[in-house]
């Protein structure tokens, strides 16, 4: 009987104690419920908002291509890289960055700069500007290393490409054009197409570097025959080349669809 009496003990402690627990357990869940942590809370409002938290972006600081040289093959790579890191600033602060863009003047390494203003320009460092600074790169471009002409149809012929890959035809075109323009000025030549001869031979470039051939040709035919004014207008140019690329564009979608179509027949 002592041992039944045990036993019975036994399994009504063990009885209060899950009921303990299960009761425990509620009490939790009640308070979860009332009291939700932050996380559930924002996360329950923004399900009853039809609203995703957003993120601040996170930027890693831009840092401006300083002048350490001034040389010409030096400025030119100075110049290539600080336009990007003029556009990537302000592209950034669209999306919130609170980039500055550093003064030209603040990345020219400080003990050229002296002797600059010194022995070459005779004024004191305080007067110098951005644009003082940018007059003399234009200069010292102008003088291509010593009035060396560089093979600039090579130059052209191997950089100067149109992005078949991109599938919108207008943006093809003006990227292209863009592509011809940053060459130039990435390597100091634009001084090689300020006049009226130097603008008719920078038309010719864009002609002879059209890809594919097919669009070449058509727009060489064009400009031979009908629209001659494209030799020496770069609007025209444009205008004509955009028109024979969504010509052939067009072409190109209807023989792939033609294609398509006839393999599937099969």
């Amino acid at each position: 009987m002592a041992n039944m009496r045990s036993g019975t003990r036994s399994v009504d402690v063990g009885v209060a104690r899950q009921s303990d627990r299960s009761n425990a357990r509620r009490e939790e869940v009640g308070r979860t419920r009332t009291n939700p942590s932050p996380s559930d809370a924002s996360q329950s409002h923004a399900s009853a908002s039809g609203e995703v938290p957003s993120s601040t972006p996170l930027f890693t600081p831009l840092v401006p291509p300083k002048i350490t040289s001034t040389s010409h093959a030096a400025l030119v790579q100075w110049r290539k890289d600080r336009r990007n890191y003029e556009e990537t600033a302000r592209s950034r602060a669209k999306d919130g960055a609170n980039d500055v863009i550093v003064p030209v003047k603040a990345t020219f390494d400080q003990g050229l700069l002296r002797l600059w203003c010194r022995l070459r320009w005779h004024i004191s460092m305080d007067e110098v500007t951005d644009g003082h600074i940018m007059a003399e790169v234009d200069k010292i471009f102008a003088s291509v290393k010593n009035n060396n002409v560089p093979d600039i149809d090579y130059e052209m012929r191997s950089k100067l490409h149109m992005d078949l890959k991109e599938t919108d035809v207008s943006e093809r075109v003006i990227r292209y054009f863009k592509t011809c323009h940053d060459i130039i000025d990435d390597n100091g030549w634009r001084v090689f197409f300020d006049d009226n001869t130097g603008k008719k031979e920078l038309y010719r470039i864009l002609v002879v570097s059209l890809e594919p051939q097919a669009l070449r040709e058509d727009v060489e035919r064009s400009i031979r025959f009908q629209a001659r004014k494209a030799k020496e207008d770069e609007v025209v140019l444009h205008d004509l080349i955009l028109e024979k690329a969504l010509e052939h564009e067009k072409v190109f979608q209807r023989h792939r669809r033609e294609k398509r179509e006839l393999a599937n027949a099969r």
